[in-house]
């Protein structure tokens, strides 16, 4: 992944921005951070209401971080002064910030395909109207329910196809419960997300995940299965083809 390769450059020679764009490193801030002050040297010749307008231009306006980040700046010290490392090091950031840069631009893109293409949806009104699916999950989940749903016979044969289903295993007094390892990942991936979407803003999701967290130092897994508990409503009512309210 581009940004894990500009994590790992910039650990190597300029750490300083790691903390001073954020966790992020493909946002606009760091991009641009980065293009404009591709060193520590370069940085600490700016002055501080440079950098002040630059990050509320960025939209990180709470004085406290803005004035941290800028005393982070002046009294950092350089990782290394070995200017061949560091030239060679400056010229591999430009090439994959503009790499980043170009990702996004066709990310946008399709962002915008996507929407314009739901929109038209027959059933985007159905997708739109389960719980915790908002503009990013209901498109995915228009698309892997599909439109003919009648080839699910129930809704139990939609969740052990897409791998969400427990599988339990028994060996004497033992018991082994795990889901399918064989299933679609991507599909499997949109159902957990959007099960950990539905605990968040259900009262009957916090309930189911309350106790587990309890129980439990894995509270993600635990969301997630809270979740599916709770999905197993919407996906029988999906057959109906009519707005959950």
């Amino acid at each position: 992944m581009l940004s894990n390769q500009l994590t790992s450059l910039l650990k190597n020679y300029y750490p300083q921005a790691l903390a001073l764009t954020g966790d992020l490193r493909y946002s606009a801030l760091a991009l641009d951070f980065l293009d404009r002050w591709p060193e520590l040297e370069s940085l600490q010749r700016a002055r501080p209401q440079t950098l002040r307008s630059f990050y509320y231009v960025h939209r990180v306006r709470r004085p406290e971080v803005v004035e941290q980040r800028i005393e982070l700046a002046r009294t950092a010290r350089p990782l290394t002064t070995d200017r061949a490392l560091c030239e060679i090091s400056i010229i591999e950031m430009a090439v994959l910030v503009s790499e980043i840069r170009l990702l996004n631009k066709h990310l946008a893109q399709l962002d915008k395909n996507i929407a314009a293409d739901f929109a038209a949806h027959p059933e985007a009104h159905l997708f739109r109207s389960l719980p915790g699916a908002a503009a990013v999950m209901a498109p995915r989940l228009s698309a892997l329910f599909g439109v003919d749903r009648e080839r699910w016979l129930s809704p139990a044969e939609l969740q052990t196809y897409y791998g969400i289903a427990p599988v339990i295993e028994k060996s004497g007094s033992k018991k082994w419960v795990h889901w399918r390892w064989n299933a679609p990942v991507f599909a499997r991936q949109t159902l957990v997300e959007w099960a950990g979407n539905t605990v968040k803003i259900q009262p009957m999701g916090k309930g189911l995940l309350r106790p587990a967290k309890e129980a439990s130092k894995r509270p993600f897994r635990h969301s997630a299965q809270s979740g599916l508990q709770m999905a197993a409503h919407p996906v029988a009512l999906l057959a109906r083809s009519s707005p959950l309210q």
